[in-house]
């Protein structure tokens, strides 16, 4: 980030003006600024990090991931997944890129979605390639 410029002013009995350029260390989401260097964000249980390339750990059954809470800001969220959705035990992500952590060919907010091109599967949470053997349902309804 670039520089941004502070400017103090001081009136008791005389007027003072200080200008000051202060120096703004962004963190990755999942990260936080500790000491002057980010580091894994200790707010979040189950999730460790990898300083190094920023890529994030987490075990367990829940989802972290970012989400759109107006059309300018995003915020960190971990949620406890729905069975089935999430791949358990640990998984290798990046918070901007979170798929994953998803099972059974899923993907979005909380594996709440098929991945492109897939549509979920009948009877079950998988998601896969759709064919016409779903005619066969029909016959006997037809006899």
């Amino acid at each position: 980030l670039e520089p941004e410029n502070l400017t103090v002013t001081h009136s008791e009995s005389s007027t003072q003006q200080v200008t000051v350029a202060l120096t703004f260390d962004e963190c990755l989401y999942g990260f936080e600024l500790r000491d002057g260097t980010c580091t894994c964000s200790k707010l979040i249980d189950s999730l460790t990090c990898n300083n190094n390339n920023c890529e994030l750990y987490r075990t367990g059954n829940i989802w972290i991931g970012l989400i759109n809470t107006s059309e300018t800001n995003q915020c960190i969220a971990t949620q406890s997944c729905p069975h089935d959705y999430c791949r358990k035990g640990n998984v290798e992500f990046t918070i901007e890129m979170p798929d994953p952590q998803c099972a059974l060919n899923r993907s979005g907010v909380l594996c709440g979605e098929c991945d492109k091109g897939l549509s979920l599967m009948l009877g079950s949470n998988r998601c896969g390639e759709c064919d016409n053997s779903y005619i066969a349902l029909v016959i006997p309804f037809a006899l």
